[in-house]
């Protein structure tokens, strides 16, 4: 009897013991589909860089004697942080915030699929597309964001971005040559 019920307490204990296992071989297999799922996903990220520039025609620093005009410049990188996904980029935008609202208004393409073919990135790939602000049809001071459109029609937004306090201050800085000329800035 005493070797009947040990016989049941092992065979309990073993059937739990499976049980567990059943239990965490779901759980795992559930995991690593929910994870082949992510890394397959299209993930990509916009961001911004400014920059300034010597305005065209005035030559590089070493060649032009200060005060040299310089052109604002506003890189939109567009990065593929997916694992494995190659995606294709159809366009890049910039919106203009709206201040109150915080909402998108006018918008400007600064690439589109009519002219160009798309743009292929695999995982970890950047494009980098170069705008001059004096160029665009919207103020630039109350912010903007980047819109990347894929050609799977997925859309992603940068973080809202200002643009750097001294072209937003000084507006000579974002006028054209020929306004700067006549009333350069005093430093």
């Amino acid at each position: 009897m005493a070797i009947a019920i040990i016989a049941l307490v092992v065979s309990v204990l073993v059937g739990l013991v499976a049980l567990d296992g059943a239990i965490n071989a779901r759980r795992a297999l559930d995991w690593q589909k929910r994870r082949d799922i992510e890394s397959r996903a299209a993930v990509v990220r916009v961001f911004f860089e400014h920059g300034a520039e010597p305005h065209e025609g005035y030559g590089s620093f070493e060649e032009t004697p200060a005060p040299v005009h310089m052109t604002y410049r506003l890189s939109v990188i567009v990065v593929n942080a997916s694992e494995q996904a190659t995606v294709f980029v159809r366009s890049v935008s910039l919106f203009q915030l709206n201040s109150e609202t915080g909402s998108t208004s006018d918008g400007e393409g600064l690439s589109d699929a009519s002219e160009e073919r798309d743009v292929p990135l695999r995982p970890l790939e950047r494009v980098v597309f170069k705008v001059d602000v004096r160029d665009l049809t919207f103020d630039v001071v109350p912010g903007f964001i980047g819109r990347v459109e894929l050609a799977s029609g997925e859309t992603f937004d940068s973080e809202p971005e200002q643009p750097w306090d001294l072209f937003a201050t000084d507006p000579a800085w974002l006028a054209d040559r020929q306004t700067w000329e006549q009333n350069p800035p005093t430093n």
